[in-house]
Parts: C-alpha cells; sequence; structure tokens
C-alpha cells in the first residue's frame, strides 16, 4: 500500500508539474518548480506537517530537526503573498493532502500595500481551498511577526491579525497562532535581538520564540489520532 501511494503522489505532482511549468506566469514560479521536483524525489507522507508561506518559513532551515517526531515538508518560498498561496494552492499542497498546514502570509502583502480587508479575503479563499482540496487538513495561520523594518505597518499588521483571529474564531479546524507577541519588547515595539542584520528575518532566537507557540501546536495537532 505504501509503494502505491508513493506512486501515486509522483504521478500526480508529475502532472502538475508537465501542465504548469511551461507556462510561468508567475515570479516565483521557478521556486515551486524546485520544491515540485524535491517531492518528486522524495515524496511525504500522507500525514505531513506543512510549512506554507513566504520567506519566514523558507529560511527556517533546520525546522525538520525542531519536530524530529513529525514528517515536515517546508514549502516556504520567496517573498510570497497569500495570493501567491492561493495560485500555487493546487500544486503544492493539494497532492500531499497534509495533516496540518501551517500558514504564514500577510507580512508581505501588508508591505506591498494591500490593505487588511484584501489579506482577510486572501485567507479566507485559502481556507476555501483547504476545504475544497484537503478537507482534513487543519491549518494554523502564524500571526504576522512585528519587525523592526516594517514597524511603520505595524498598526495594519495588528489588524490583519486582528481580522484574520476574529474569522478564524467561526470557523472548525482553522486557528490563529500568536507567535508575535513574543517578539515584541517591553515599550511593544519589535525587539531586533530576535532578528537577522536585514531587520526582517528571524535569527535563532526568533524562531526559538516561535517554537514556544508553534512547538506545543504540532505536537497537539500534527500527530495521527
Amino acid at each position: 500500500m505504501s509503494m502505491w501511494k508513493d506512486l501515486r503522489w509522483s504521478w500526480v505532482v508529475l502532472c502538475f508539474f508537465g501542465l504548469t511549468s511551461a507556462a510561468a506566469t508567475n515570479r516565483f514560479e521557478g521556486e515551486v518548480i524546485a520544491l515540485e521536483s524535491a517531492a518528486l524525489r522524495s515524496p511525504p507522507p500522507s500525514d505531513a506537517v506543512m510549512l506554507y508561506g513566504s520567506s519566514s518559513f523558507r529560511l527556517w532551515t533546520n525546522v525538520a530537526a525542531q519536530f524530529p517526531r513529525h514528517a515536515i515538508v517546508n514549502n516556504g518560498f520567496g517573498g510570497s503573498q497569500l495570493s501567491d498561496l492561493n495560485e500555487f494552492f493546487e500544486r503544492m499542497v493539494a497532492p500531499a493532502k497534509p495533516r496540518l498546514l501551517l500558514i504564514y502570509g500577510g507580512d508581505n502583502d501588508v508591505a506591498s500595500g494591500k490593505s487588511p480587508d484584501r489579506v482577510l479575503a486572501d485567507f479566507r479563499q485559502l481556507v476555501q481551498l483547504v476545504r475544497e482540496h484537503t478537507p482534513r487538513t487543519r491549518v494554523g495561520f502564524v500571526a504576522i511577526k512585528p519587525s523592526p523594518s516594517r514597524e511603520a505597518l505595524l498598526d495594519e499588521q495588528r489588524e490583519v491579525n486582528r481580522l484574520i483571529q476574529n474569522f478564524v474564531g467561526t470557523q472548525r479546524r482553522v486557528d490563529f497562532l500568536d507567535a508575535a507577541t513574543s517578539l515584541l519588547d517591553r515599550d511593544g515595539r519589535p525587539d531586533a535581538s530576535y532578528f537577522l542584520q536585514d531587520r526582517l528575518h528571524l535569527n535563532e532566537a526568533g524562531y526559538a520564540r516561535w517554537m514556544r507557540v508553534l512547538g506545543p501546536y504540532v505536537e497537539a495537532w500534527g500527530r495521527r489520532r
């Protein structure tokens, strides 16, 4: 049965790869093809925990070691926005049918000028895609992090987090993960000690802060029941 599942997964990924690689319309097409190729070489199990989002996930290079009891698939790519996650969902998430889907999006969306309402609408679309294609998948939205380089956008980021948290409260099998508050200093400003020199992406200490929230969540929902 395991061999059949692997073959079925490989076939699906290969089909998506063949149908889409010729029409590179998204700036992240190259990165997505590379992730598809990696999945073809090493198909993930059906109960994997998938990280799906922007470079804050992509740069978490030791995430698998953080969760040694789980199969981790890191599908973070570029400076992606939620609209990009929606565009690639049927290629990157649907074939894998992960048990748990961690989402990091909205950060670059706000930075590009999208309104909080627009970001919420894109997240709602993403949840709908999960409902349609992988209805057994649980979704955890990781709150937009307050980074020093985007401190001027802190109010907009907080509004997005508030809107998504309220929306999540109306949904089944969707959770809001506040991994943002612990990245603030005593004055409520982004704490630069948790960020790389670019003042945007997390350093090792920053990911350790994330783990305080994401670790127990993955342990609770990432294992077969």
